[in-house]
């Protein structure tokens, strides 16, 4: 049997510690919109004990309700390393409690996450000088079985995590800073500090203005296909009929502003909106059901032939396919736009179940006229600085990433936001090369200028996670149809 998921690292490159101080005074808020918002994990984890969590992650992944490598960990963790704990979203068993959160205490651990339970909330709660984030309490106590894996990149609240990365945590929440990012986000942060401290003093002052939302009704005015003017006249119109006042225009002034008749309008205008759509939909009601899923098309491709087979046996079906990233599968699913969503970003929740239910291999594609006989290649024979990547996909499965940086290094790598890989492997240059899903792979073989190569060296394979609301799973038809038709695996 392999050493696949019992692997210890036992030294990382650390971050200088006057780096990791940086960020000791700043917002969680403020950091994070300075991370374009998307660098926070999920507002599931709360904190436990009091106190700023700030240090370098020492990341550990365990099985559910199991903390072996923790007891572990005890003996390797360092001062100011927060411990990042990947434990399957282990909710109806404890992780760890106050014994372990004391001992990390004397090692002089700057704080512990976990997307799981915790224990001894009360006496955890007390404590002072080790943050401690989790998702909830359990009473019941883990196991002591492994496997387990220590200082790996792990996925915690959504969010890669890698050993080194700068963690901070406040009443906000946690935002994870990757650790070549960090002196720039800091520098930034600082600023914007600096910005709102200016804006909260012309609020004061009573000299604050909104020019952004002369903006809002521009680009508002864009997507409704009206000139700005437009939308000013109606608004004008509807207060006439209505009699009262919306907003408040000064003259000088381009932004305007909601009275509070305005606001209380805003409501009644959702409540009409949302009948409007009830309406609409029970004027199209037929005797069919919809059901709709979504994923990479390299998954897509995979189940082709369960979508063929849906609309030959099921007459009173429609169907919907779509196809996007794997990052945005989760977000679909909250949105409610999708019943079922397939994935290779393994970020289970309070309100999202995943499983796997397969997996495939990477292969190279390559943009060339070269007509070399081999059909294998060597990682080491490759240009690392001509990849091209999709991105969501290597870079956000923690396994593939770490094979990569041993493969690859650091260097920098063009990424490409495409929902399509085909699109991508038309669009590169000569000489660029990419990983990609076999499944795609042998569409593309035997196109002029593109060759296809497996990899030689051993290689962690893509594993396909089915996602769906935890709170749909009773009554889901797409849920069903796919367990009728294909059961637990592809």
């Amino acid at each position: 049997m392999s050493n696949y998921n019992c692997r210890i690292i036992t030294e990382f490159q650390r971050p200088d510690k006057e780096l990791v101080e940086q960020f000791r005074d700043l917002p969680v808020a403020t950091l994070d919109d300075c991370m374009n918002r998307m660098a926070a994990m999920d507002s599931g984890l709360h904190p436990y004990s009091k106190g700023k969590l700030l240090g370098t992650a020492f990341t550990l992944k365990v099985p559910y309700g199991d903390n072996l490598m923790m007891h572990k960990s005890v003996e390797m963790i360092k001062p100011g390393d927060v411990l990042v704990i990947q434990c399957e979203n282990s909710m109806n068993r404890a992780i760890f409690g106050a014994l372990l959160v004391n001992d990390f205490k004397v090692k002089q651990a700057a704080g512990i996450v976990v997307d799981g339970a915790i224990r001894d909330s009360d006496e955890i709660g007390q404590m002072e000088g080790i943050p401690v984030y989790a998702k909830g309490t359990s009473p019941n106590g883990p196991f002591k079985n492994g496997p387990g894996e220590i200082n790996m990149p792990v996925i915690v609240g959504g969010q890669i995590v890698r050993p080194g990365d700068i963690i901070c945590g406040d009443e906000d929440g946690i935002v994870v800073v990757p650790v070549e990012y960090a002196a720039q986000v800091a520098e930034e942060t600082r600023q914007k500090v600096k910005e709102e401290a200016k804006v909260l003093e012309m609020i004061y002052a009573g000299t604050f203005q909104r020019p952004w939302m002369e903006e809002s009704f521009t680009k508002s005015a864009e997507v409704l296909y009206v000139s700005q003017s437009t939308v000013s006249s109606r608004l004008k119109a509807l207060e006439e009929e209505l009699g009262v006042k919306l907003v408040s225009r000064r003259k000088g002034h381009p932004g305007v502003e909601l009275t509070e008749k305005g606001r209380e309008f805003i409501d009644i205008a959702r409540q009409w909106v949302e009948v409007y759509e009830k309406t609409r939909m029970l004027s199209r009601k037929q005797n069919f059901r919809t059901v709709s899923y979504a994923g990479p098309e390299s998954i897509n491709q995979l189940l082709s032939g369960f979508y063929k087979e849906l609309m030959e046996k099921e007459a009173s079906l429609s169907l919907y396919v779509r196809t996007c990233q794997s990052s945005e599968v989760s977000f679909l699913l909250r949105e409610k736009s999708i019943d079922v969503g397939f994935t290779y970003i393994y970020g289970e929740s309070k309100d999202i179940y995943m499983k796997a239910i397969g997996q495939q291999c990477l292969d190279v594609v390559m943009k060339t006229d070269s007509e070399e006989e081999t059909d294998d290649i060597s990682v080491r024979e490759l240009a690392c600085r001509r990849e091209v990547q999709v991105r969501g996909v290597v870079e956000r499965v923690p396994e593939l990433a770490m094979w990569h940086e041993k493969y690859c290094g650091n260097q920098e790598t063009t990424y490409w936001d495409m929902d399509s890989p085909i699109m991508l492997l038309n669009s590169m240059d000569e000489g660029t090369w990419c990983f990609q899903p076999r499944s795609l792979t042998g569409k593309v073989r035997g196109i002029p200028g593109l060759r296809v190569f497996k990899v030689k060296e051993e290689m962690p394979k893509l594993t396909c996670y089915l996602a769906v609301r935890r709170a749909s799973m009773q009554y889901n038809p797409a849920l069903r149809l796919f367990e009728k038709y294909i059961g637990d695996q592809l």
